[in-house]
This record gives structure tokens, C-alpha cells and sequence, in this order.
């Protein structure tokens, strides 16, 4: 038997459930959305950056994960990120 997991725990499906976009590649459109969202948050000086992410996930259909992903990838200022693992 090999060393993969058989039974994973969640399926792409299930959490297309939840996130319907999970996964999939992102748009140039969706990207600069993405890309202005953050910066408008920034620019307002808020502190509530779960409460933001959270609306993030129901406008993007993507997992938070996958969200702040995106967001590192673009800003080097983003709450929580490690930016110092590989």
C-alpha cells in the first residue's frame, strides 16, 4: 500500500460546498478586486483583519487559506503571514 492518504478527510467537492472556487485558477479581474479590497482596508487603518477576511471569503468563494495566499503573494504587509518560510 502506498504512503498516500486513501480517505482523505475533505474532498475538493465537499469543500467546493463551502468554497466554491477553491482551487481554481484565479482571473486577472478577480485578482486586482482582490488586490484594491486589500488596499482599501489598508488605507482605512483598520485592525479587524479576520472580520475583513471573512468577507473576503462569501465575495470570492475561496478558502481563507487560499485568500491570504493570494494577498502575500502581492503585499509584503499582510496580519499573520510568515513571509520567512518557503
Amino acid at each position: 500500500m502506498s504512503g498516500q492518504n486513501q480517505n482523505p478527510k475533505f474532498s475538493i467537492i465537499q469543500l467546493r460546498g463551502k468554497y466554491p472556487k477553491i482551487g481554481k485558477k484565479w482571473e486577472t479581474a478577480e485578482d486586482e478586486l482582490l488586490k484594491k479590497s486589500y488596499e482599501g482596508y489598508r488605507n482605512q487603518g483598520r485592525n479587524d483583519f479576520d472580520v475583513f477576511l471573512l468577507g473576503l471569503i462569501t465575495q470570492f468563494g475561496r478558502a481563507p487559506g487560499g485568500l491570504k495566499a493570494r494577498l502575500a503573494k502581492h503585499f509584503n504587509n499582510l496580519p499573520g503571514w510568515d513571509y520567512g518560510r518557503d
